[in-house]
């Protein structure tokens, strides 16, 4: 389950990578989350904050 301050924490990773642009070209998320009981909702709303978030500045996001 997401906590409730998800979001924000999404918002903390978004400007560290940002700032880091040129060093940190992408993002992973593994899979291993769904397989330990994270459901699948909660990694899809997940990667698409982070999407939403990285994708304006060039940094792509890959579930796998």
């Amino acid at each position: 389950m997401l906590c409730p301050q998800w979001k924000a924490a999404v918002a903390d990773v978004v400007s560290a990578v940002v700032s880091a642009r040129g060093a940190i070209e992408g993002v992973m998320i593994g899979d291993e989350l769904v397989m330990g009981h994270f459901p699948l909702s909660n990694l899809t709303a997940l990667a698409a904050a982070l999407h939403d978030g990285l994708a304006p500045h060039g940094v792509f996001v890959w579930v796998r």
